[in-house]
């Protein structure tokens, strides 16, 4: 079966989120949504600029735009060309290029005709532009971004879903798939910071477990509840009023397990200020996820895993554990029969660490130190938290 927590390597935006919609039908149909457990990204490290032609003179050039796309993805920041840190990496673009390929791209949309009492004139054909397709080596990527103390953000991303509430001067009503332009905004910021972010479907069980008061209140009851079926990690609830012809505004709420944040915005256009509030909830979570990432060690902290009864399984949670943004090393300390020790240096606080960790689906949180306290084994006294292997 296909699973709603991958998103296929190629797909373009526009793509990108409408897979992640039909998954996520698929699986409400099957009835398999269930424990948030984040969604595995691909192609981050994967960029696609439009170039005139396949010369090397057009890669070099493209080559560092392409890089900031995937320094985006990566970090989960709004990156600037001229930021600090990143300009001697976007200068070094080609030595971090794995592989690159060509496809064709888009064409240009043809130009008006202003004057229609014109002499017919022979049209030209429109020469066709190249889609430069480029994969920057990941390990190289995330070493740059280490040394300049930027964050770095692993593949498993917190599944956000939104739900926002429009009032128009002559209208109220829900964001739904019916709003194109709105959606693609939400898909292209989705796919520019790495972030899934999903639009509900609005069916009938949706339409009778939610209506538009209940999203504009921010009644937290029946958000939660309508939320229920979609399994998200974080829940976005958005307001947005037009209070002239040039100016709406916005109000946001972003709901994840006791922490959650509010802030508000400003706009000239719907689309400014749909947009706005989802870069500000994308600053969150990446705040949240992806630590700075400097060559500093924050902590170390003892984990304690258990259903561990085979190399491959132990395999299996060292390689996941080393996958994580902020762990710099994973060392097991103790191996018994069915349960490891394994002690990580992180370069976040253990909060952060145990963000990280509860977000995938290889572990799952079995008790944390303070339910340990009665421990007698002087080894198992330093634990920080108690794990169990998943199938």
């Amino acid at each position: 079966m296909v699973s709603f927590r991958e998103i296929p390597e190629t797909a373009s935006y526009l793509c990108r989120i409408r897979v992640l919609r039909l998954f996520a039908v698929s699986l409400l149909l099957c009835g398999l949504a269930g424990t948030a457990q984040g969604v595995e990204m691909t192609g981050l490290y994967r960029a696609e600029i439009v170039v005139e032609n396949q010369s090397r003179q057009q890669r070099l050039t493209a080559y560092p735009r392409a890089l900031l796309q995937v320094l985006t993805r990566v970090t989960g920041k709004r990156i600037e060309s001229s930021d600090p840190g990143v300009q001697g990496i976007l200068r070094s673009a080609v030595d971090y290029v794995a592989v690159f390929g060509y496809s064709e791209a888009p064409p240009l949309p043809p130009e008006p005709v202003t004057d229609t009492s014109a002499v017919p004139q022979l049209i030209l054909p429109v020469p066709s532009r190249q889609l430069l397709q480029v994969d920057f080596d990941a390990v190289a990527v995330t070493a740059a971004l280490r040394v300049a103390g930027l964050p770095v953000w692993g593949a498993t991303r917190p599944g956000t879903l939104l739900w926002l509430a429009i009032e128009d001067s002559t209208d109220r009503y829900l964001l739904t798939e019916e709003q194109v332009a709105l959606v693609d905004i939400v898909g292209r910021l989705s796919d520019q910071r790495g972030v899934p972010v999903l639009v509900p479907i609005m069916d009938i069980q949706d339409q009778q477990t939610l209506n538009w008061f209940d999203v504009w209140a921010d009644f937290g009851a029946p958000i939660e509840q309508a939320s229920a079926r979609y399994a998200p990690d974080a829940v976005l609830v958005g307001r947005i009023a037009r209070h002239g012809d040039q100016h709406w505004s916005g109000r946001w709420t972003l709901r994840q397990a006791s922490n959650p944040a509010q802030w508000s915005v400003e706009g000239e256009s719907l689309a400014a200020a749909l947009e706005q509030g989802l870069r500000q909830a994308i600053d969150v979570l990446a705040s949240r996820y992806a630590p700075l990432s400097g060559s500093h060690v924050s902590g170390r902290t003892l984990l304690r895993i258990s259903s561990v009864d085979t190399y491959a399984e132990f395999s299996r949670v060292m390689n996941y554990l080393r996958g994580l943004a902020s762990v710099t090393r994973v060392v097991p300390t103790r191996v018994e029969a069915t349960e490891v020790l394994i002690e990580i240096e992180h370069s976040d606080a253990f909060f952060g660490l145990q963000q990280a960790i509860d977000l995938g689906a290889t572990l799952q949180l079995v008790d944390v130190a303070a339910d340990l306290i009665l421990e007698t084994d002087p080894v198992l006294q330093g634990v920080a938290a108690y794990y169990q292997l998943t199938n």
